[in-house]
């Protein structure tokens, strides 16, 4: 797995040309307090992987924090069972999903959606879903 972040936004959603289809990339859970840490973006897929490291925004809008060494995406299979929705019944406020999400996820403080539009964008990140919500 490798891990990117934007260089100067909290939050950056772009397109990327991948066997020239646009594929949309979204740099998520920026936070501007206590200490500002820009949005990131991790996959395992090394097609994504090469051509956003063959990006000319590369360098400049983000860059690589972290490679986890393993080159292969794993199987079908194993991507399959990442693609699928995790549908929560149980949650029905922003406040349920915000707990949820930090349960979930073990989030510390800092790294917790702090309103509506980044808790749907972590879930949406995350593949998770709160239809009563």
């Amino acid at each position: 797995m490798k891990v990117y972040q934007a260089i100067q936004f909290l939050k950056l959603t772009t397109y990327i040309k991948i066997d020239g289809k646009d594929f949309e990339v979204e740099f998520t859970g920026g936070v501007k307090s206590p200490r500002r840490e820009n949005g990131k973006y991790s996959t395992i897929d090394p097609k994504v992987q090469q051509a956003l490291e063959d990006s000319p925004a590369y360098g400049i809008k983000w860059r690589l924090v972290y490679d986890s060494g393993e080159p292969e995406a794993p199987s079908f299979v194993e991507e399959k069972e990442e693609v699928d929705l995790k549908i929560v019944d149980e949650v029905t406020t922003a406040q349920e999903a915000k707990d949820y999400l930090k349960n979930e996820y073990e989030l510390g403080w800092k790294e917790v959606p702090k309103n509506t539009t980044e808790i749907k964008d972590f879930a949406k990140q995350h593949r998770i879903t709160f239809p009563k919500w």
